[in-house]
């Protein structure tokens, strides 16, 4: 999550105020930040905005760092689907980075669908099952980098292409409540097959009957 800080700088002497406002910054620099304009004594007001617009107090904003050090952060996801025109089965595979507690954690899940009716409806159905694997982690306040390697999907959840296909509609309204809800910031990386290998090999062995549903903290150099 990044903030700015917006502050008004009253003279000494003079009945004279200015209005500021900072760059983007962490929760942690925008504090500290905060804490060096205050000593300064010239600050009038001081409050954080975030990038939907809400504003915080300086008050919020360190309790929301505290609850931030015990909950899911420094998230970062993949996730692809695959579809057989055959069987008209789709396999979606999703894997989650994160630190919780100062330590790292990964989780790794696949799932065979249904009534799916192409390639690019397998990738929405992955990211939605992404979004509610962050739900379940309670994820909020958070920015999550999503890594994909569909360009279609990738630019129309980004809103860079328009959406005609309407059963797509359905899987982009459901990822929006979510993200409303949770109140997360979210970015959507385009990726290549080979930069995206483990969250495609867990579609492939959704599809070949063979499920995973891995949570694991990192010991040394492993997922264990």
């Amino acid at each position: 999550m990044k903030v700015q800080i917006e502050w008004i700088y009253k003279h000494p002497n003079r009945s004279i105020t200015h209005p500021f406002t900072s760059g983007d910054m962490s929760l942690t620099e925008a504090l500290q930040v905060a804490d060096d304009l205050e000593r300064t004594g010239r600050v009038k007001s001081l409050t954080f905005r975030d990038h939907k617009g809400v504003t915080w107090s300086k008050k919020e904003l360190l309790r929301l760092t505290e609850e931030k050090s015990t909950t899911a952060h420094n998230i970062r996801c993949y996730c692809d689907g695959g579809y057989d025109r055959e069987t008209g089965l789709a396999g979606i595979g999703i894997v989650i980075y994160y630190t919780q507690n100062g330590k790292e954690f990964r989780i790794r899940e696949n799932q065979v669908l249904q009534q799916i009716q192409d390639n690019n409806e397998a990738e929405y159905a992955a990211l939605l099952a992404l979004f509610q694997r962050l739900q379940a982690l309670d994820v909020r306040h958070e920015d999550v980098t999503i890594y994909l390697d569909s360009l279609v999907v990738q630019k129309q959840a980004s809103e860079e292409w328009p959406v005609y296909e309407m059963h797509y509609h359905t899987w982009l309204d459901r990822m929006e409540q979510i993200i409303s809800s949770l109140h997360l910031t979210v970015r959507y990386e385009l990726i290549s097959r080979e930069n995206n290998q483990e969250a495609d090999r867990l579609a492939t062995q959704a599809l070949e009957g063979t499920m995973v549903n891995s949570h694991a903290q990192k010991e040394g150099q492993h997922y264990k």
